[in-house]
């Protein structure tokens, strides 16, 4: 099943303010308060003491499902708009994780920030790797379509592009 995350918020019921933003499945909504009762916080101190301070009033968080059904690029994409338009009142670590087609877009956007121009290229390149762009028209046209190769993943990554980029695990 594909869309089978959703974006959480965790309440105090105190004053109905939503004090941390998070993505999951399953159960993980409820592993917060689960883990403080048991003793064993993370490491979001902030949270786990207002979750504590909650149950210490006999009170329960309530665990709001802001939007399900949901695949992980966009429980992850909500989770970080909603953590960047509410941070100052959250107790979120980090403004949110990314997703694996996010950490792909970020790659190629830095192997682009740092390509030089196609003159300072071939001034630089080893020639043994010249043989290497033959099969690509000459050492211009592999250029191109590497460049142009990093501008597509900038946008719409595809995992066998990037598994090359990265190399063999």
């Amino acid at each position: 099943m594909t869309n089978q995350f959703y974006v959480y918020g965790l309440v105090d019921p105190r004053d109905g303010t939503t004090f941390y933003i998070g993505k999951g499945r399953g159960a993980r909504i409820k592993q917060h308060a689960l883990e403080v009762a048991k003793g064993r916080g993370d490491a979001n101190h902030t949270k786990c003491r207002r979750i504590l301070e909650i149950m210490q009033a006999g009170q329960s968080v309530r665990e709001e499902v802001i939007k399900a059904g949901l695949s992980e690029h966009e429980a992850y994409s909500l989770e970080r708009e909603l953590i960047r338009k509410h941070k100052p009142r959250l107790t979120n670590i980090n403004p949110g994780n990314r997703d694996s087609v996010q950490i792909r877009k970020d790659h190629a956007n830095l192997l682009l920030s740092r390509l030089k121009t196609f003159e300072h290229w071939i001034a630089t390149v080893p020639q043994e790797f010249m043989a290497c762009t033959v099969q690509y028209g000459g050492p211009r046209k592999f250029y191109e379509k590497f460049r142009a190769t990093l501008e597509h993943e900038a946008v719409q990554p595809s995992p066998l592009t990037v598994g090359v980029m990265h190399g063999p695990r």
